[in-house]
């Protein structure tokens, strides 16, 4: 992730060197710096997701095939079972991240309608 910018060092990048483009700017960077969290959180739910499937069938081989004649077959299957849980339980951390990375991003939207509001009416004194 790059550094976000100070208001000196935001104001110093824009063209025009105003405030306003420099706030611009720096929520602008939060935005691309949320979209990439958002990606890579989406990007790693898909990867467990595609994990998960995989490991059901395995387990549902091993419970299918094995466990009823081999108490290995049968503690391996458990394990699996408790490993299955716990990643069931990350995707749904992960899925509960997702809701205020994406409302985050709305708010910024809005932040940026605000300022162009507060742009235009010290524009007009």
């Amino acid at each position: 992730m790059n550094d976000t910018p100070n208001l000196d060092e935001a104001r110093a990048s824009t063209e025009s060197g105003t405030l306003a483009d420099a706030f611009r700017l720096i929520i602008s960077h939060d935005k691309a710096e949320e979209k990439s969290l958002i990606a890579r959180l989406g990007e790693g739910s898909s990867q467990l997701r595609a994990v998960i499937e995989k490991k059901e069938q395995t387990i549902n081989e091993a419970s299918i095939t094995y466990q009823r004649f081999n108490v290995l077959a049968a503690t391996g299957h458990d394990a699996l079972a408790e490993i299955q849980l716990k990643d069931r339980r990350k995707l749904d951390l992960l899925a509960q991240l997702l809701v205020p990375c994406r409302e985050s991003l709305e708010e910024k939207d809005q932040l940026l309608e605000q300022l162009d509001e507060a742009q235009a009416s010290d524009d007009e004194d």
